[in-house]
């Protein structure tokens, strides 16, 4: 009883970490003014999206530079200052403003655009050829088909078209 128990405990476990995450991964090297890396050393991280000017999500994140003085988190895993993830909308034009703290002195600060991964790119072709194929669909020798897929030949009279 013992062994099942922690058997179910175990792939309960396993499973819940192969859920996929929302977010996406951040890195960057904190370095002091003559290029030197601050290394193994707490800093605020402040990760803002932004549409337009305002902002829609916001968290902060506590980090240790590593030995080369690189940080890296998953954007979306931090404290939730303000917005919620879940309701951005990223069809928009959205930019990400970081700033980065030490001893609580902004050390820097930036705005860039928010650029798509090339798998966004696939997904909104994607959503737009499932737009277009919907409305031209029909039933052809009772298989559901596309205009451009389907035979050039006239339906015969009795068939049922969509």
């Amino acid at each position: 009883m013992k062994l099942r128990t922690l058997f179910a405990f175990v792939l309960f476990l396993f499973v819940s970490f192969l859920h996929a995450q929302e977010g996406f991964y951040y890195q960057a090297a904190i370095r002091n003014t003559d290029g030197s890396p601050i290394r193994n050393t707490t800093v605020n991280l402040q990760l803002s999206i932004l549409e337009n000017e305002t902002i829609r999500f916001e968290e902060n994140h506590e980090l240790e530079t590593n030995s080369n003085g690189i940080i890296h988190t998953t954007i979306s895993s931090g404290e939730v200052i303000t917005g919620e993830w879940n309701t951005i909308d990223w069809s928009q034009t959205l930019s990400i403003k970081e700033t980065i703290l030490l001893n609580g002195v902004v050390i820097t600060e930036s705005i860039r655009p928010l650029l798509k991964a090339p798998r966004a790119y696939v997904a909104d072709k994607a959503l737009s050829l499932a737009a277009s194929s919907i409305h031209a669909a029909h039933v052809v020798n009772e298989t559901l088909s596309n205009d451009h897929i389907a035979s050039k030949r006239e339906p015969q009279i009795g068939q049922d078209h969509l």
